[in-house]
């Protein structure tokens, strides 16, 4: 066998090595998830479960890359229908990513996107921040509970209790939920060390965030079923065999109640 050969042999170990490590990482995120958040999805989807069973919305919010777990939890096949992703392109990636890092950190901006959606009891909130520090989810959640709505945190604590609070208040999200589900990601996210590089890659958030949110409304929808309720569950649009006539019968009374819908 030549070097070469040799050598494209260890490139090919040194890869596979590195891809099992981030995988790796992320099966060991997804085990502690199961041991250590069971009670706390099990209040989060008692609170989803309540307000659902009221004809109430579940309204999520986050900035970032946090807005795509609001995203995963929206419309999607196998979910709830009565979801409103707060999606507002001042905080999301798509209307510029430093553009969005600035504005999340603005204050008085989260109550503008809260009043452009309709949200009253029985509805519930979840708000996804993984440092749970700056003003956006922060007064999110203020805001929220202000009107009347209960608040589900999805965060990490390991993160948010190793930085300052960004709002002038001094609060982090984690002080201003009924719920926190810790996402159990650690500080900066990534969690896959390279030679000679200072910043780890791979970051687990997205991943860990969408286990907690899917795990909560399957739960709920679970408990709905026990006191009686068929919970309005999404198909997929491409199985041939998928009945949507329920879901679109339901669809008219969430016009207005989901803004993106």
């Amino acid at each position: 066998m030549s070097r070469r050969q040799k050598k494209g042999l260890r490139d090919t170990k040194f890869h596979v090595m590195l891809e099992e490590t981030y995988i790796s990482e992320l099966v060991n995120l997804l085990a502690g998830l199961l041991k250590s958040q069971r009670k706390q999805v099990d209040a989060a989807a008692d609170i989803v479960a309540r307000s659902l069973t009221g004809d109430g919305v579940i309204h999520i919010f986050g900035t970032g890359h946090s807005s795509l777990i609001a995203q995963e939890a929206f419309m999607r096949a196998g979910g709830l229908l009565p979801v409103d992703a707060m999606l507002d392109e001042r905080v999301l990636l798509s209307g510029g990513a430093l553009n969005s890092s600035a504005m999340e950190r603005q204050e008085g901006l989260a109550a503008e996107i809260l009043f452009s959606h309709d949200i009253r009891p029985p509805d519930a909130g979840i708000v996804v921040s993984n440092s749970g520090r700056n003003a956006a989810p922060v007064e999110m959640a203020f805001e929220m509970k202000k009107q009347g709505i209960p608040v589900i945190a999805i965060t990490s604590i390991r993160h948010s209790t190793s930085v300052e609070p960004a709002h002038p208040s001094g609060r982090k999200l984690v002080d201003l939920a009924d719920v926190v589900l810790d996402n159990r990601v650690p500080y900066g996210d990534a969690v896959v060390g390279l030679p000679q590089l200072k910043s780890a890659m791979g970051a687990v958030s997205t991943v860990t965030g969408a286990a907690l949110i899917n795990s909560v409304l399957i739960l709920a929808a679970e408990k709905m079923l026990a006191e009686g309720v068929e919970p309005l569950i999404l198909p997929s649009g491409n199985v041939e065999s998928a009945d949507f006539t329920r879901i679109q019968e339901a669809m008219t009374k969430y016009y207005g109640r989901i803004k993106h819908l």
